[in-house]
């Protein structure tokens, strides 16, 4: 019957339940204000966010192109002087202290903008059709490394050279490759 529910072996079933209840309703009243809290903040400082680049002077388009267009022109120039250089960055085996190979990076010190950032010259080099002079000239300087290297140690040298689709699928690439001599198609076969 209800009653014996109600009370078996001494214990109250309907007070536990209240307090288990009770506890809910508390930590779901807790999580609702901690919510709350946060979409406070959140709209606060995105509307500090959307105020901000308005305050600041935004480029008229022509000023954009012909900031675009002395970049391209300087990436070109930079480009005939050999001027972009090859960085290797270490890759490390799953021990974390083994060096597995390398990843070949390109970097532009311009003497005028100094260091310019890759995401940088890498969309300008894309818009401005530049894109296969520095593949070539990543691809020349790597093969010049690994040819240094290759006499130095018995150890295989591995270096990634990483390619937007653009330049994977340009037909320069394969030209080149095609017309590599045959001692620097042994630094890339394996």
């Amino acid at each position: 019957t209800f009653r014996e529910r109600l009370q078996p072996c001494g214990k109250d079933e309907i007070g536990e339940l209240v307090v288990q209840f009770n506890s809910l309703l508390s930590s779901l009243e807790y999580s609702y204000n901690l919510m709350a809290k946060t979409n406070l903040v959140t709209t606060e400082l995105l509307s500090r966010v959307d105020v901000a680049p308005a305050s600041l002077p935004q480029p008229t388009d022509e000023q954009a192109l012909k900031q675009s267009l002395d970049m391209a022109s300087r990436l070109s120039e930079a480009l005939q002087r050999k001027a972009i250089e090859l960085y290797l960055q270490p890759v490390f085996g799953r021990d974390r202290i083994t060096v597995t190979g390398y990843e070949a990076l390109s970097r532009w010190m311009d003497p005028e903008l100094g260091m310019v950032m890759p995401l940088e010259y890498l969309a300008v080099a894309e818009k401005a059709g530049l894109t296969e002079p520095l593949t070539e000239l990543m691809l020349h300087q790597t093969f010049d490394l690994l040819r240094r290297l290759s006499g130095k140690s018995e150890q295989s040298r591995i270096v990634s050279l990483n390619l937007s689709a653009a330049q994977l699928f340009a037909p320069g690439l394969m030209q080149f490759l095609e017309l590599c001599e045959k001692e620097d198609r042994k630094l890339f076969a394996r």
